[in-house]
């Protein structure tokens, strides 16, 4: 938590809004529940530092932004190396800036900056 909203702080001025992929859903309770506290985390602090936020349904960021609801790892993976031509360290980063793009488009469509 204190790392988060220390980087929050430190680029506030900066972000606009903060897009969070929704908990998906696994089996194992332990790591559903590890899972929903990050992203509860990530919430919270954007609320605690007045940063606008929203969660999305991982379904619905890959429909809009690679229109494939169920795309692969390898899909988002080339999506990605392809828009932002950045090999990024983790699969995570991809997801992530897919993630991004999805906000972006929401607010762009809504005519907002």
């Amino acid at each position: 938590f204190q790392e988060l909203y220390n980087w929050l702080e430190a680029f506030k001025e900066r972000i606009k809004f903060v897009t969070i992929e929704n908990s998906v859903y696994v089996q194992n309770v332990k790591t559903a529940f590890a899972i929903n506290s990050v992203v509860t985390i990530a919430a919270l602090t954007c609320g605690i530092q007045n940063i606008g936020h929203m969660k999305v349904d991982v379904r619905s960021w890959k429909k809009a932004v690679l229109a494939d609801g169920n795309a692969s790892k390898d899909k988002i993976k080339a999506f990605s190396l392809a828009r932002w031509k950045n090999e990024f360290p983790e699969q995570d980063f991809h997801d992530a800036a897919c993630i991004a793009l999805w906000g972006h488009m929401r607010f762009k469509s809504r005519g907002e900056k």
